[in-house]
């Protein structure tokens, strides 16, 4: 994939370097001439006899990207028309394909690849909001930013539509989920399995399901399971590989119900294991493989490097962990201070520490939640945010919507749950009413 010609123009934008190939179309990096603003082109490939059909898919991607606004999505910039059909203008994340950050390191620490696929769930459960199914995923359509910023680039497909679109007629058997050979319609389940067999790949080097011989992928798709997660994936838990297989399950009955669950199911594993932000464990499996460097890693001898701000918990780990340790000094003081009548009495005083809340957030269609002014996650969320008990000022923002504000004062163990609508303003500067949002977006 060399530089194309720097005299290559399309519109008012210039086409450089071939970064990955989707189907029948491809991307491109570009610039833009009057502002020189980085951005992505997506366009039909070249030797595409008959583009129709493929121009017709990115119209409709087209449609999709107007209407969705997703940090983990593509941003549409502009739409340039050319002979096969309109070419899409994004913006440049300036991250790695996933496709070329495995064919560098082979496999990704469990951690990493964890967290991208906690990414990606929840993209998909975007997309699945807006009637669309996964019906193909590639390590090539995902894109992982410098910053740790993780982007599925695919809208997948109609959800229940027993025909592929055009960008997935290349997928190999062992791309497809085992319904999908079959040719069955593809649903959220589907794409669970799809999911599964990418963080089964990032995990362990090969995908589950090689193929050998010219027809042996199909069969094996169809009757075999993947091979147990162990010696192939250095470091992964039972209970993280248990996640994975279950989302390989051949019934579709037998895996998570839909991506959310599975984003829970990850979620709730991998912070038995650490704390560690999703970006930054994406930061330190890039810098693993050569792309970045690792946030902490000291300067070589004689070259001064900025300072980098300190990285903290998110608050809604730190509360509770801080309100937690300064009741246990108190009653540690106590326990000093007042006369020791019994053992009793003292291991009173020790157990006092108050368990943190559990909030639970939905927003239709959705939003970025902040807890006390602290951004900590964009919806939709899989699992429950803890939160020290006390009172807390939870704000739900979203870019074409005024902020939705909720007080609420948790108690220790407490179970809360907070859904809003967002009143999304039409684009005449109107607002949509609350139950239609509702209705346009869905649960």
């Amino acid at each position: 994939m060399g530089d194309a010609p720097a005299t290559e123009l399309l519109g008012g934008y210039r086409l450089g370097a071939i970064v990955a190939r989707e189907g029948h179309t491809l991307v491109r990096r570009g610039e833009q001439i009057a502002s020189g603003r980085p951005v992505l082109i997506k366009l039909a490939s070249d030797d595409l006899a008959t583009p129709a059909r493929v121009a017709l898919n990115v119209e409709r991607e087209v449609e999709l990207l107007r209407e969705i606004d997703h940090p983990l999505l593509p941003f549409l910039l502009d739409v340039v028309p050319t002979e096969r059909g309109p070419a899409l203008v994004l913006h440049d994340l300036g991250g790695v394909r996933l496709e070329e950050l495995l064919g560098r390191s082979g496999r990704l620490d469990p951690h990493g690849a964890v967290a991208i696929a906690i990414e990606l769930a929840r993209a998909a459960a975007v997309l699945h909001r807006h009637g669309r199914v996964l019906a193909e995923l590639g390590a090539g359509r995902v894109e992982l930013g410098p910053a740790g910023g993780v982007r599925l680039h695919s809208v997948g497909s109609p959800a229940a539509a027993p025909e592929q679109e055009a960008g997935q007629e290349l997928a190999l058997p062992e791309d497809l989920a085992p319904e999908q050979v079959l040719g069955e319609p593809a649903d959220e389940r589907t794409g669970v399995f799809l999911l599964g067999a990418l963080l089964y790949r990032m995990l362990a080097g090969p995908k589950p399901f090689v193929r050998t011989e010219p027809v042996e992928g199909a069969p094996r798709l169809r009757h075999e399971s993947a091979p147990p997660l162990g010696p192939e994936a250095p470091g992964l838990s039972p209970a993280l590989g248990r996640v994975v297989m279950r989302a390989l399950s051949k019934s579709p009955s037998g895996r998570y119900p839909d991506m959310p669950a599975l984003a829970g199911a990850l979620t709730g594993a991998l912070r038995a294991e650490t704390a560690v932000p999703i970006d930054l464990l994406v930061v330190q499996t890039l810098a693993a493989a050569g792309f970045g460097e690792p946030i902490g890693m000291p300067a070589p001898e004689g070259l001064a490097r900025p300072a980098r701000p300190a990285r903290r918990l998110p608050r809604r780990l730190a509360l509770p962990l801080i309100g937690a340790a300064l009741v246990l000094g108190a009653a540690l003081a106590l326990a000093v201070l007042l006369p020791e009548r019994n053992a009793t009495q003292r291991a009173g005083a020790l157990g006092v520490a108050q368990a943190p809340a559990q909030l639970r957030v939905l927003a239709h269609p959705w939003a970025e939640i902040y807890i006390d002014g602290e951004l900590v996650d964009v919806t939709p969320i899989g699992y429950p945010l803890p939160i020290a008990p006390g009172r807390h000022e939870i704000v739900f923002r979203h870019p074409s919507a005024p902020p939705e504000r909720r007080t609420i004062e948790p108690i220790s163990g407490q179970s809360l749950a907070l859904e809003v609508t967002m009143a999304i303003r039409r684009p005449d500067g109107g607002v949509v009413a609350a139950d239609a949002a509702a209705e346009e977006e869905g649960p």
